[in-house]
């Protein structure tokens, strides 16, 4: 006798086959979703680690540092401009611009904050991690400035960006 269907045994089979397929599966999705996830974190504290580091890089270059003072907190700089030269637009020549008292530019890291002259740069969703530092070399009347910025996300992970900025101390031209 010829008999059509499935048997008891079968469709146990499939059912166990479809369960491991499926679980398969699963497996795959959590993986991919973990790699998207680690990948929009990285992006996430790239971005915020470069703003910040170009907004450093920007204040530094522009300053003209002609010499430098350590404040009373460790991890903090005051970058000092004594003077100036600017073109004298009518004798096409240049002239010494004094500043009395000198032009300044306080860069600190406190309790885990940035702030550049006074305002907090806060990065988006990242903590700055404690091992953040300034660090300043002097060597012949040339001062080397090395800050590091460890951005510490809310997974535990921590993010490495750094800049670093030189200048020569000069005195007031006579």
């Amino acid at each position: 006798m010829n008999k059509r269907g499935v048997t008891l045994i079968e469709l146990l089979g499939a059912i166990v086959l479809m369960g491991i397929i499926a679980s398969l599966i699963a497996l795959f999705i959590s993986v991919i979703s973990n790699a998207n996830r680690d990948i929009a974190l990285n992006s996430r504290a790239n971005t915020e680690g470069l703003i910040i580091i170009s907004a450093l890089d920007t204040k530094l270059r522009e300053f003209k540092a002609t010499d430098y003072s350590l404040c009373a907190a460790s991890n903090c700089i005051t970058l000092e401009n004594h003077f100036d030269y600017v073109l004298d637009t009518i004798t096409t020549s240049l002239i010494l611009q004094e500043h009395v008292p000198p032009l300044t530019l306080e860069i600190e890291l406190l309790n885990s904050q940035l702030y550049i002259d006074g305002v907090l740069q806060v990065p988006n969703g990242f903590t700055l991690d404690a091992s953040s530092a300034i660090t300043i070399t002097e060597t012949a009347g040339l001062v080397q400035i090395l800050i590091q910025i460890n951005l510490l996300a809310p997974t535990g992970e921590v993010f490495h960006f750094s800049t670093s900025n030189s200048f020569e101390i000069q005195a007031v031209p006579a």
